[in-house]
């Protein structure tokens, strides 16, 4: 299917007559009539506007391979192009939030995970030599995996806060450069 062709079926799924669409694009009517006959193609910035308009990618109006798209579909799939565009620049713009979100609760899983291994090596010692030594156990277990948890919570803790301080300078719209 050519340009022109792909031009007419966009049209007409449209109901637009070519004096209509040469006025929405800012061109003549003759233009249009060119266009879709292959007698002349689309200069960039006119082809821009024709895929905006129209709700299809450059790449649907340009290259003659049948995607298979109808109009409604193309529109569909240009919709989805702007949800990703969408959720990329969201994403963009909270990577550093994001990250420190991902980091607090790596650490707090891994504290989490600490405290059950300990708790779940302790236990068995309740039914062989009773709750004093299960005690015990728990207490020397604490002691060495207590730099390493505190480590851990301190930097559970300043990733939500780098989180908290970058969600304020964005409402504020700092950039940052100054962390």
């Amino acid at each position: 299917m050519t340009l022109g062709e792909k031009l007419q079926m966009l049209r007409k799924s449209r109901s637009l007559s070519q004096e209509q669409l040469a006025e929405e694009l800012e061109v003549s009517r003759q233009a249009i009539s060119k266009w879709e006959c292959g007698d002349s193609v689309p200069d960039l910035d006119k082809l821009k506007s024709i895929s905006r308009y129209f709700g299809v990618t450059t790449d649907y109006l340009i290259f003659e391979e049948q995607t298979g798209l109808q109009p409604e579909q193309a529109e569909r799939s240009l919709d989805m192009e702007t949800c990703k565009k969408a959720l990329l620049s969201l994403v963009r713009e909270n990577i550093g939030r994001i990250l420190c979100y991902a980091a607090a609760a790596y650490c707090f899983f891994h504290i989490a995970a600490m405290i059950v291994g300990i708790f779940s090596t302790a236990l068995p010692i309740v039914g062989k030599y009773g709750w004093g030594n299960m005690l015990q156990t728990l207490a020397q277990s604490f002691r060495v995996l207590s730099v390493r948890m505190i480590f851990e919570l301190i930097l559970g803790v300043s990733a939500l806060l780098l989180a908290r301080r970058l969600k304020k300078r964005k409402e504020r719209n700092v950039p940052h450069d100054d962390l």
